[in-house]
Formats: C-alpha cells, structure tokens, sequence
C-alpha cells in the first residue's frame, strides 16, 4: 500500500494547478521538462532551477494550527523572469500572483479545502548574474488539515 500523499504537497499541487490555470505558466508532475518560452511551475521549493529562465517555484512554509483541524500554511511563490525583463516587469508579475489567490474564499486546490487565502508579503529582487529579475510574494492559506 502507497503512503498517502501529506496535506502540504496535495495543498501545493493543487495551489500550482489554480496557477496554470490562472494562466501564469504550465505546471507538470510528470511529462517532457519544461521549455522556453514556458514558465514553468514548480512545487519542490525553495531553490529555483538551473535548467529554465522563466518560473516560479512554491515553499510551503511550515503551518500553524488553528484549533483541532484547521492550520493556516504559508506558501511562498519565489519567481524569475527572463533574462532581459526589467525590475518593474518583476513587481508586476509579482502582483499578478497575488491577484490571483488574494481574498479567494471557499475554493479547492486539487482535494484540499480552504476557506480563505490571505495575502502576506512581497519582495521583487534585482536581475541576477544572468539578467533575470525576480522576487517572492508569500501567501496564507487557512484550510482544514483533513480535507
């Protein structure tokens, strides 16, 4: 018998599949590695890949219990562009991750409830060696631990 799948990983799949479907790149679990010019959207955070310019790569940070089943779970969205962008296509980019889940109330990622996502944090950062702007915006997902 398979290990059932821990809260934090259903809860980060499910977060990086409303991504896609958001329209701010592809996410995959499995399938051909990703290739420019897509954005490619990964959940084994925190340290963003080598082998793509363009993606965002979710931390779950780790939870904190709010009474007997509810825990409210940090999520970091770390984000590079391509080389090229500028730190303003950074910030905006950056808040259309925070759009995208701000205020969302009673929605499903993948099989795991939540009842409210609240936004945290932002922080853009300059171009790294190669030219990519990038930056973090971190989010609060408060949700049923038993989904």
């Amino acid at each position: 018998m398979a290990d059932p799948i821990a809260y934090p990983v259903r809860l980060a799949r499910g977060v990086a599949q409303h991504a896609a479907d958001a329209g701010l790149g592809v996410f995959r679990l499995d399938g051909p590695k990703y290739t420019d010019p897509e954005v490619g959207i990964f959940t084994n955070g925190p340290e963003l890949p080598t082998t793509i310019d363009r993606c965002i790569v979710l931390t779950v940070l780790d939870p904190t219990p709010e009474g007997r089943e509810n825990l409210i779970t940090p999520i970091q969205f770390r984000y590079r562009l391509a080389p090229g962008a500028t730190p303003t296509d950074a910030l905006g980019f950056g808040w259309r991750i925070r759009e995208t889940y701000e205020h969302l109330e009673r929605v499903v990622f993948g099989d795991v409830r939540i009842s409210f996502v609240e936004y945290r944090n932002s922080l853009p950062f300059t171009a790294d060696s190669s030219g990519r702007p990038g930056g973090t915006v971190t989010l609060y997902f408060r949700g049923r631990r038993h989904s």
